[in-house]
């Protein structure tokens, strides 16, 4: 019965369209097998679409790849530009700084890990929403205490709460903002940041800006916090390649900072960019059209997501980011279950927002099916 009703909707026309060539290659990155469909002549995408780990659908730049395999030669080599090299200073120049203020990581996790090891001391005081990505702490300090401020009303950090939380008295306070947040996509006031930036002590108060989703947002309103690192030693932004460049599985992000913070972090960071991942990141700066494109796409993704959300009336938060988040009216597990079932992959739970779903925002095709899998959710009364 379900596999009837699911033809019925109308979700077999759009998943016939999936198999073009624009939407082939941004899903076999997953995997090399070439098969399409489900068993017995379903229409469900197999392999399923990942719609869970805010990855860019499109997968790496062509001419990422092709720098890759041009790297070979030089994996055999020590220093053979797998250190900090010219992704570092294209990265410099992108934020008008010396390179001095870039300390390399695995990913921008790297940075959100060395952060609060760096510059914390024993009894500080860590603070951040809840939910967002990450609570920064560290144990290599005693009596760290962590508060997790809940987000407003419309899912945005709450600035006064974490201000007052930060108030009280301790030796060290290290504050964590997600800026676009994830998982509610939403973003900080750019002056409300900058006020507490610029009011907040420099020797006892730090801040950890997570920009992970920077390139996707919209907002015209929106500045990053890239420019207090030149005067604030207190600032901290966590930029990543596993978004916009595609890089999730190749790992490298940095943390930017003033050049006395910058060299705390690299004091913490393994070891040097290695050659194949080094490559890949010039390649893909040096593609000026994959930034904008990847944009174009996930902002045509998300235009044909809301108009879905809005014929069923299923509420949502509107992002600033490459996922979203939707409401759900039955038990987040069952629900992920059955997106499973039809070929999606979608988001885990971020408490307290259990009746939340997130998002991640694929290829439009894909988001096509995502809607017309609604439909057939709305059909059998689980949404």
């Amino acid at each position: 019965m379900k596999r009837r009703l699911f033809l019925r909707t109308g979700v077999a026309a759009s998943v016939a369209g999936l198999a073009s060539p624009s939407l082939l290659s941004g899903i076999t990155i997953h995997t090399p097998s070439p098969k399409r469909f489900g068993a017995f002549g379903s229409l469900i995408p197999d392999p399923p679409f990942r719609l869970q780990n805010n990855e860019n659908p499109r997968g790496i730049s062509p001419a990422a790849k092709q720098a890759i395999i041009d790297s070979f030669p030089a994996a055999s080599l020590y220093g053979g530009g797998g250190g900090r090299g010219n992704w570092t200073q294209m990265i410099a120049q992108k934020h008008g700084v010396e390179t001095s203020f870039i300390a390399a990581g695995n990913g921008s996790g790297d940075t959100l890990r060395q952060a609060p090891q760096a510059v914390g001391r024993d009894g500080m005081h860590v603070i951040a929403a809840n939910p967002s990505y990450a609570t920064p702490g560290s144990n290599a300090f005693q009596n760290v205490k962590v508060t997790r401020v809940p987000l407003t009303a419309d899912f945005k950090h709450d600035i006064p709460a974490m201000r007052r939380a930060a108030a009280e008295p301790a030796p060290f306070t290290f504050v964590y903002i997600c800026q676009p947040n994830n998982p509610s996509g939403t973003l900080v006031g750019t002056s409300e940041l900058d006020k507490w930036i610029e009011e907040a002590d420099e020797a006892t108060t730090y801040f950890l800006v997570d920009e992970a989703y920077h390139h996707y947002v919209t907002d015209p309103n929106y500045k990053s916090s890239d420019r207090w690192v030149k005067t604030k030693r207190n600032v901290i932004v966590a930029r990543t390649f596993s978004k916009i460049y595609a890089m999730a599985g190749m790992r490298l992000g940095y943390g930017l900072a003033h050049p006395d913070t910058a060299r705390k972090l690299s004091a913490l960071h393994g070891g040097g960019i290695n050659v194949a991942t080094s490559a890949a990141a010039v390649a893909s700066m040096q593609d000026e059209a994959w930034e904008p494109e990847s944009v174009r796409l996930n902002n045509e993704a998300r235009d044909i997501t809301y108009r879905g959300l809005k014929e069923l009336g299923i509420e949502y938060i509107p992002t600033q980011a490459n996922f979203f988040m939707h409401k759900i009216s039955t038990e987040l597990q069952a629900h992920n279950t059955r997106m499973r079932e039809q070929g999606l992959m979608v988001g885990r739970a971020f408490p307290p927002m259990t009746n939340y779903s997130r998002v991640s925002f694929g290829l439009p095709d894909q988001m096509t099916y995502f809607v017309e899998t609604l439909k057939l959710f709305r059909t059998n009364q689980w949404i």
